[in-house]
């Protein structure tokens, strides 16, 4: 109900007369039986739906840590299958070794008449010299693959240089001189 003042003006008395509508408005909505169902209702399914998602959550980083134990265990397993492939390797390649040494043992104890301290002498020096050898020629590759890694990175990074400033680093290098 609205009521006015006599004793105000025009304006006052409205915005009286809309608070109090608006008092009665808010009144009547909180007293509705309705709305707070709707409400307590709304709040029990977001927490419902909450307790759903972190349900899920766990599940997720479950599944993702037994993922990650599986691959790290097949990991090792594959790694345990190497390790046992390269000590077969190594097993075979040692004995071939040893069959070799002996026979090139024997093979140059019967072309010394039958000496066995010189045929197995020659054959220890024989082997480490090609041994030596050996070594020497893969460190010369590997330094000329080292070097022509290098070249090509520098030459690559000369190139980019004068793509974006439009001269070559050395001329660049010794303009200043040029220029003092």
């Amino acid at each position: 109900m609205i009521e006015v003042d006599p004793s105000r003006d025009g304006e006052q008395a409205t915005s009286t007369a809309t608070g109090a509508a608006s008092g009665e408005a808010r009144g009547s909505r909180s007293a509705d039986p309705g709305a707070s169902e709707a409400f307590a209702s709304l709040g029990a399914r977001l927490l419902q739906d909450a307790e759903e998602i972190g349900a899920y959550f766990k599940l997720l980083l479950a599944t993702r840590a037994d993922r990650a134990r599986l691959r790290a265990r097949e990991a090792a397993l594959r790694a345990a299958g190497v390790a046992a492939a390269l000590l077969a390797l190594s097993a075979l390649l040692v004995t071939a070794v040893v069959l070799v040494t002996s026979g090139l043992a024997g093979a140059l104890t019967e072309l010394t008449g039958g000496r066995a301290w010189l045929g197995e002498l020659a054959t220890g020096a024989l082997l480490l010299t090609a041994l030596a050898l050996g070594s020497r020629l893969a460190a010369r590759a590997w330094r000329r693959r080292q070097l022509e890694r290098n070249r090509r990175k520098y030459d690559e990074l000369e190139r980019a240089h004068h793509a974006r400033f439009g001269s070559r680093a050395p001329d660049a290098a010794a303009a200043p001189a040029q220029r003092a």
